[in-house]
């Protein structure tokens, strides 16, 4: 589905449109496990704890090559429990669905500014933290104010656009990166990061891969991590732009 947004600057007659393809950023995942449930469960619908299991387990978290896992949606298949004679549980292996979250490169979000820096900004989507705005993607030109740590777009080079903690922003996914810390086989740990971007000649998605060796005293890199840019026409905070309503 083409998604296309027409809007006009605030106290400015530049008018701009922004054509992407839009997919959605929440999918719905099949995953199985197995779930252990304590006798004193053993009078309730079983779904129903087994539910409250998944979304104990998976809620909040970050799977690899998936996205962050949300909420249980469904349970798919539910075998027979198999109680263990030591404590009592039964034990049921389970195909279930969960709603996560997973952009795509090249769509368009709504998030909120919770950070700024000289290296960029920091957007939030309420559950989502790790989404992050580069200065190389930010509408040109702009510049940082080191007293009040805000970034402000020059307009034609009359009047600053401030980009405020607060602003409701419309964003660009540039790139989502999954990474995974896992021990090195010299010692140590290792870091290895996936990225899927959006190739700007052709649309296309390419993958890369990239391993980086990492210390104790480094902090370890988030598990998902979206770049965004709002470079563009018609992106950045909505306050900034005016629906571009025909007769008016």
């Amino acid at each position: 589905v083409s998604l296309t947004h027409s809007h006009t600057l605030v106290g400015g007659t530049h008018r701009s449109e922004v054509s992407v393809q839009k997919e959605a950023m929440f999918q719905v995942s099949t995953l199985e496990d197995t779930f252990r449930v304590p006798p004193s469960e053993f009078g309730r619908p079983v779904e129903e704890v087994l539910r409250e299991e998944i979304d104990g387990k998976y809620a909040r978290r970050v799977i690899l090559e998936v996205g962050l896992c949300l909420c249980a949606c469904g349970i798919v298949d539910l075998g027979d429990g198999l109680v263990h004679p030591l404590d009592g549980c039964a034990t049921y292996h389970v195909v279930f669905q969960l709603l996560v979250f997973r952009p795509f490169a090249g769509e368009l979000l709504v998030g909120t500014i919770r950070g700024s820096s000289g290296d960029g900004l920091v957007v939030s989507v309420d559950f989502f933290d790790n989404l992050e705005i580069p200065k190389r993607n930010l509408p040109e030109p702009s510049h940082y104010d080191d007293a009040t740590r805000i970034w402000s777009w020059r307009y034609a080079n009359e009047a600053d656009f401030p980009l405020d903690l607060g602003h409701e922003v419309l964003v660009k996914v540039d790139s989502i990166s999954f990474t995974k810390v896992s021990s090195h086989e010299r010692g140590g740990l290792k870091a290895t990061t996936t990225t899927t971007t959006i190739q700007r000649t052709n649309g296309s998605r390419p993958r890369a891969s990239s391993v980086e060796n990492i210390d104790a005293t480094t902090p370890r890199p988030v598990a998902m991590k979206v770049i965004a840019s709002i470079k563009k026409p018609g992106l950045g905070p909505l306050s900034w732009w005016a629906p571009d309503d025909l007769g008016r």
